[in-house]
């Protein structure tokens, strides 16, 4: 049974990179972390385990992984916490600039019915960015966010899932020319394995 978990991650992490390439140039929105949705096992063991990678191609590339551990409250309210790594190599000042982000999270979701969830949580990303384009030189910048929103998943197997998920970034501000992110609205895809 274990192989079969793994060939359809496999498969769609291989849709997941082909949705990446699809994207704009600047876009470049972290997936969010990934959440088992079955329910409690008889066994009375409610944690779950998850993450994902998060890829993407063009001007701007960059690999993102994010493991997470969560708790399940009731089959409907889980909660949990999630690290981040990011590399980005960005080519966008004239010259290649390799720049690592990385960080945790902390997120509630309880699942509405039909596959319909909400979701918040609390970001805090420690980023690294270039404010002087003509040395190229880097600096630190660190970003918290707090996002609420809903999304759909869907089994497709025993402890495997897609989902699709918009977030609004509450503390969001346009003004900050070093913002890690584009907008305050986050769209995310991804997929979840139960262990």
């Amino acid at each position: 049974m274990r192989g079969r978990h793994a060939v359809m991650f496999a498969v769609f992490a291989a849709l997941l990179a082909g949705a990446a390439l699809a994207q704009e140039p600047g876009e470049r929105q972290p997936m969010p972390p990934a959440v088992d949705t079955q329910a409690p096992r008889s066994s009375g063991v409610n944690l779950f385990y998850g993450g994902y990678v998060g890829l993407a191609f063009g001007s701007g590339q960059y690999i993102e992984l994010s493991p997470l551990v969560g708790y399940r409250f009731s089959p409907d309210l889980g909660a949990g916490v999630g690290l981040l790594y990011r590399y980005r190599k960005d080519n966008y000042y004239g010259q290649d600039v390799s720049l690592t982000d990385y960080g945790g999270n902390i997120f509630a979701r309880y699942h509405i019915g039909s596959g319909i969830f909400a979701q918040a949580e609390y970001d805090y990303t420690n980023y690294e960015y270039v404010p002087n384009s003509i040395s190229g030189a880097t600096d630190r910048q660190t970003y918290s966010a707090f996002l609420v929103g809903v999304g759909f998943n869907t089994a497709v197997g025993r402890g495997a899932g897609v989902y699709a998920l918009v977030l609004y970034d509450f503390n969001y501000s346009g003004s900050d020319v070093n913002n890690p992110y584009s907008s305050p609205v986050q769209y995310r895809f991804g997929v979840s394995v139960g262990f």
